[in-house]
């Protein structure tokens, strides 16, 4: 989990990287004889994808306590987005993101360690809500392009719902569920990435961008229950990582 220190510290230096850049001295006038450009220039923007698991999140392994047996899920998010000059920028973001469980995986390996039951599985995805600030930069591919290089790394507040699981096994005609409860836990995370977009219109991007996401969440305590009968568990936690692909459409809004 990253550090509450230096998640602050980046906070710091990017709201102070945005502060010098405002301050710089316009010369655009000076040498073109045009009037000066807004010194900011902000963009709100949309976006949507895919959501891949990977390490200890798309691991799926019983004896493994940090297997998160997470699937292909999806993401969206709105963003703002500040640039100042030479294309360094500042954005806040919101995101939501959800991972299905692989149920498949989950039967067959509780049916080969109990090969006399047959298993069926159900479940709640991982959901994950992003409260994200950091640099999102954008730099002019060439100066005779309307296309765009995006880069960005982000830090900020996770706030995140885990999975909900049932069990049945069945033999000889009698069925058994077993229920595991959703618990909801807190984390900080970190988002990079990097993207290309095209101006399609005057003050109208769209473009796709790939992102690093990463998080552990110490979530609260876990409720089993199975027969009218329930128990609760130690507080579990998770590392969830993410490569996340997505189609954005940005516009200029001052």
């Amino acid at each position: 989990m990253l550090n509450k220190s230096v998640a602050f510290t980046f906070l710091v230096y990017i709201i102070g990287f945005g502060v010098f850049a405002q301050t710089q001295p316009d010369t655009s006038f000076k040498r073109n004889n045009n009037p000066p450009q807004p010194q900011v220039k902000t963009y709100l923007s949309f976006s949507g994808g895919t959501s891949i698991p990977i390490r200890d999140f798309a691991a799926k392994e019983l004896s493994n306590n940090a297997s998160g047996f997470a699937v292909i899920g999806y993401n969206a998010s709105v963003g703002l987005n500040w640039l100042f000059k030479h294309g360094f920028g500042v954005e806040v973001m919101y995101r939501y993101q959800s991972n299905g469980l692989d149920n498949q995986s989950l039967t067959e390996q509780y049916h080969a360690k109990y090969p006399t039951i047959n298993f069926t599985t159900t479940s709640t995805p991982w959901k994950n809500n992003l409260f994200m600030i950091g640099s999102n930069n954008s730099f002019l591919y060439d100066k005779n392009s309307k296309l765009y290089i995006d880069v960005k790394f982000l830090v900020g507040l996770i706030k995140s719902t885990s999975f909900g699981i049932t069990e049945t096994g069945t033999q000889n005609g009698s069925s058994t569920s077993v229920t595991s409860s959703v618990t909801k836990g807190t984390g900080f995370g970190f988002c990079g990435g990097l993207g290309l977009k095209y101006e399609i219109a005057h003050l109208v991007f769209l473009g796709v961008n790939a992102e690093y996401f990463t998080t552990t969440i110490d979530y609260g305590n876990v409720t089993i229950s199975s027969s009218g009968k329930s128990s609760t568990t130690g507080a579990i936690s998770q590392k969830i990582s993410t490569v996340n692909v997505n189609l954005f459409l940005t516009f200029r809004i001052d």
